[in-house]
């Protein structure tokens, strides 16, 4: 893994005064990548429509990245050479991981 960072954001929040912002769902978390030095290389969502709230973010020895989702009890595996999101089973229902 480089030196790079990576980041969670819950749904966007874009004051009025700015706008709608094109090709962005307002209801969505993102994964945010940054590299050392705080420039923004990635933003990455889910691709199915549901409703996110990312709150916890791990990232592995080998890069795997988990986050959890406090709006859908769920825990994502991020792949970052692929920039897939895949929901991992647990072994029972979560609630409001965090």
């Amino acid at each position: 893994m480089d030196c790079s960072l990576f980041s969670e954001s819950g749904p966007i929040k874009t004051p009025a005064r700015c706008g709608p912002r094109r090709g962005v769902r307002t209801d969505q978390s993102e994964l945010l990548h940054f590299d050392g030095s705080g420039v923004l290389l990635g933003r990455f969502v889910p691709t199915e429509t549901r409703e996110h709230g990312f709150n916890e973010l791990v990232i592995g020895g080998q890069g795997d990245i988990l986050l959890t989702d406090s709006v859908t009890n769920e825990i994502f595996r991020f792949d970052s050479l692929s920039h897939v999101f895949q929901i991992l089973k647990g072994y029972r229902p979560l609630s409001a991981p965090n």
